[in-house]
């Protein structure tokens, strides 16, 4: 009966250092961001940066596909503010007002407005 019961107190403090130790897991990958995808990352920063003129949102890892087109024509139309961009990098093939990724890309990119209607973005830039 002694034996039996400490078997079973050994296997409580199994159960609870394996629910703490996948307790801190959890929390590990919670904190684990996913690099951010082309377009939508983008138009999240236009949306951010023209809720706030004059300060500069970034986001470090941007991922756009080979051949992904980026315009300001569809920054705007998603997002009602008239969006300039800027490739000082050369990261892209400029096609007219549009921007297309040569390769996979995975770079940073930032965004500032001069007011509500009026922003920037910056690719391969940080703030």
């Amino acid at each position: 009966m002694k034996a039996q019961a400490f078997t079973v107190f050994k296997m409580m403090i199994a159960a609870v250092l394996a629910v703490a130790l996948l307790a801190m897991v959890y929390q590990m990958l919670q904190g684990v961001n996913p690099p951010y995808s082309g377009f939508e990352a983008v138009r999240e920063l236009v949306i951010q940066a023209s809720n706030a003129p004059g300060q500069c949102f970034q986001r470090n890892r941007v991922v756009f596909q080979k051949d992904e087109e980026i315009s300001k024509e569809g920054l705007s139309a998603n997002t009602g503010v008239s969006v300039a961009l800027h490739d000082s990098n050369q990261v892209f093939e400029h096609l007219g007002n549009a921007y297309k990724a040569k390769t996979r890309l995975e770079i940073p990119v930032k965004a500032e407005c001069s007011s509500p209607s009026l922003c920037e973005v910056y690719f391969a830039e940080e703030c």
